[in-house]
């Protein structure tokens, strides 16, 4: 076929898709989870075994509050269902890698930059976030050497680009925009971070890594 400026057709070409969406019954969920989360949290705000946060990841037995994942995880499912619907077109066979976890981060506290391989999916759900005074999670670019070379020899690539939200191909970070009850899913291998926060109002996020059988 050939093709003109009328019938150009775009593909995403190895280029990772991350979802977006919104969780109806959040402030159901808050009520249930977070009463539970703060007393854990304030219990000890930097129980992590390597970032300066509070989490549950592999600290679970050190709690007090022991979390009741069945209930979220109901509530989830449809989401992950209607996600693997638009990757394969069909329904797919998955399973939650392990548990679930939770992340608090008050003031001054971060998480690093990491991935979540070698599982498939990622899924997060911003429980309690407040958009004017949290930081988003910044994804980073999968070929960032190359990317800053190319802005370096090219910086219209850098400066141009960067006017466009969903042009992310030549973007170096990439933190998309959040409100509470916003969900993200996400290919497990994309490395990702979460700025220092500079608030004392408590940013809470719920975690888990699903595969496909």
């Amino acid at each position: 076929m050939t093709l003109t400026n009328n019938n150009l057709k775009g593909i995403h070409l190895f280029a990772p898709i991350i979802q977006l969406g919104f969780l109806e019954q959040n402030n159901i969920l808050k009520e249930k989870y977070v009463p539970l989360i703060l007393s854990n949290y304030y219990d000890n705000p930097n129980q992590s075994p390597d970032w300066n946060i509070h989490t549950s990841y592999n600290q679970e037995h050190l709690q007090k509050n022991k979390l009741n994942w069945d209930y979220i995880i109901n509530e989830y499912t449809p989401y992950i269902e209607n996600s693997i619907n638009a990757y394969f077109k069909e329904a797919t066979l998955w399973d939650i890698v392990g548990t679930p976890w939770y992340n608090v981060y008050g003031n001054n506290q971060s998480a690093s930059q990491h991935s979540h391989a070698p599982d498939q999916f990622s899924f997060v759900h911003f429980l309690q976030f407040d958009p004017q005074s949290h930081n988003s999670l910044t994804f980073v670019n999968p070929q960032l050497n190359m990317i800053k070379y190319l802005h370096s020899v090219h910086p219209i690539l850098r400066d141009g680009m960067n006017n466009y939200e969903e042009l992310t191909t030549f973007k170096e970070e990439y933190s998309p925009e959040i409100y509470e009850g916003s969900i993200i899913i996400f290919p497990s291998y994309l490395e990702h971070y979460v700025r220092q926060s500079i608030s004392n109002q408590l940013r809470i996020t719920i975690a888990f890594n699903f595969n496909i059988k």
